[in-house]
């Protein structure tokens, strides 16, 4: 999931993405498809991904032993700033040099669907 951000000026844009499990190579107990709604805000200074991701996952009850399946949802923000002076060690923080004009988000949006 790359995002050129060099097509977008200044301003609040929303972003939407779908990607399929096999696509992002996620294994059971995902099922079916990656949805990813993000709110970007992007400045002079900074950009700032606010996402909500749904994914579907194919689950065993405890009690019955059933296959049933389930939605779960994640929400994360992603900082990506101009000034490397600016970038400590927080998490979800990144510097972006001049020269770049893409952020690829995918590994984040992977991490955080197996932590849902």
């Amino acid at each position: 999931m790359i995002i050129k951000i060099t097509n977008y000026p200044v301003g609040t844009h929303e972003l939407v993405f779908e990607k399929s499990i096999k696509e992002l190579q996620l294994d059971e107990p995902f099922i079916d498809k990656l949805n990813l709604i993000c709110k970007m805000d992007k400045s002079p200074h900074q950009i700032i991904l606010k996402c909500n991701l749904t994914i579907n996952v194919k689950l065993n009850c405890d009690r019955c032993s059933e296959d049933y399946k389930a939605e779960l949802k994640s929400n994360f923000s992603l900082i990506y700033l101009f000034d490397r002076n600016d970038v400590g060690d927080e998490t979800n923080v990144f510097y972006l040099s001049p020269n770049d004009d893409k952020i690829d988000i995918t590994n984040d949006v992977i991490d955080y669907a197996n932590l849902s």
